[in-house]
């Protein structure tokens, strides 16, 4: 399983991680809306927000399931150099 279902599986949005990460913040989006909008056809999501995490791991240390919004990231990050997506 990959770290977006775990995501999508594991988040119970208390939004711990939002409230202290810039870069969720400025997504306006919970982890689990975040891991649902890349669960889906890549071509959909703006390619700029998985670069936009610093990949820091505030999230994971802070996250109470220990989920890592980082590692998520990442993973989004390879698929779109798979998909040859700029």
């Amino acid at each position: 399983m990959g770290e977006i279902e775990n995501v999508i599986e594991g988040c119970t949005e208390c939004n711990i991680c939002v409230d202290e990460c810039e870069f969720l913040t400025s997504c306006g989006m919970s982890p689990r809306e975040l891991a649902e909008s890349f669960a889906g056809d890549l071509s959909q999501i703006d390619p700029r927000i998985p670069y936009s995490c610093a990949l820091c791991g505030l999230c994971k240390r802070l996250c109470p399931e220990g989920l890592s919004i980082g590692k998520m990231c990442l993973e989004v990050r390879r698929r779109l150099v798979e998909e040859g997506v700029p």
